[in-house]
């Protein structure tokens, strides 16, 4: 992704899930891959299906948050945002220490 192909990357990322469906770390490459190529439905999908198998990566999180910004979801982005903030702290999901607005 260093080059700025994100295509060619997401392409990658693809085929590297493909050979290891459960690692989180690669599926989150590959969803930050595919929001930077412009695919922001895909980027979304792939993100949300990689925090289901590890929910508290940080990465994926701020990545999806900003996804759905792009796509003009405000209420999901800061969802996202917020548990992105909690992972960093180490606070269990179900502890909020942000008001509510």
């Amino acid at each position: 992704m260093a080059s700025g192909n994100y295509a060619k990357a997401a392409g990658y990322f693809r085929r590297s899930q493909g050979a290891r469906p459960n690692d989180a770390t690669d599926a989150t490459e590959y969803g930050r891959a595919l929001e930077m190529s412009g695919d922001l439905p895909g980027a979304r999908d792939v993100l949300q299906a990689s925090l289901k198998v590890k929910p508290d990566q940080f990465a994926a999180r701020l990545s999806l948050g900003r996804v759905y910004l792009r796509l003009n979801d405000s209420q999901a982005a800061e969802v996202q945002l917020r548990r992105r903030y909690f992972c960093s702290l180490g606070v269990p999901k179900h502890k909020s220490i942000l008001p509510r607005h």
